[in-house]
C-alpha cells in the first residue's frame, strides 16, 4: 500500500515532530534526507509542531496524495512502522507535541486540497524525552524506509 502512495503525483510528505523530543523528531531527518533525492511533483515539507500552519502551502500544491510522518505509540516494538488513513488513527495515543490531532490535520487537508488521499505514516518511538538524538532502533527505521522510498522516488 505504501508504493501505491509514494508514486502519485503531485505527492506532499509533511514531517510532523518535536527535533527536541528524541523519537518524535525522526521525520525531520526522514524529510531533510529525502529532499536531497529531489523528484518530480514530490514536495517535502517539515512542519514541526505546527502542521496547521502549512495549510494553505499543500492547498496550493493540489496534491493527489499526502503523507503525515509522525511518532506515535501504536503499541508495537520500538521503531516499528505503520501506515494509517488519517480516519484510523482517531484510537491510538499520538505524542501530542503538536496542538491539532492528526485525523483533524486530515480531514482540513483534505478539504481544503480537493479530496486528496491522506494517509499516515508512524513510527513507534523508543523514547521521546528531552533529547536532541534519535534511539537506534529509530535511527535503523527511518534508513529502511529512506532506502524505500528514493528506490520509488
Amino acid at each position: 500500500v505504501l508504493k501505491e502512495i509514494i508514486i502519485k503525483r503531485p505527492l506532499v510528505i509533511l514531517g510532523i515532530g518535536s527535533e527536541l523530543r528524541g523519537d518524535d523528531g525522526w521525520a525531520n531527518h526522514f524529510i531533510s534526507e529525502l529532499k536531497k533525492k529531489s523528484a518530480h511533483g514530490v514536495h517535502c515539507i517539515w512542519c514541526a509542531t505546527t502542521p496547521e500552519n502549512y495549510l494553505s502551502v499543500i492547498a496550493k500544491l493540489a496534491p493527489k496524495e499526502v503523507l503525515l510522518c509522525d511518532a506515535g505509540d501504536f503499541k508495537a516494538e520500538p521503531g516499528a512502522y505503520k501506515l494509517f488513513g488519517y480516519t484510523e488513527i482517531s484510537d491510538f495515543e499520538i505524542m501530542m507535541t503538536h496542538r491539532i490531532p492528526l485525523n483533524t490535520l486530515g480531514s482540513m487537508i483534505q478539504e481544503r486540497s480537493g479530496g486528496c488521499g491522506v494517509h499516515v505514516l508512524l513510527v513507534q518511538p523508543e523514547t521521546i524525552e528531552f533529547s536532541q538524538t534519535i534511539s537506534l532502533s529509530v535511527q535503523k527505521t527511518v534508513e529502511i524506509l529512506l532506502t524505500e522510498f528514493k528506490s520509488l522516488l
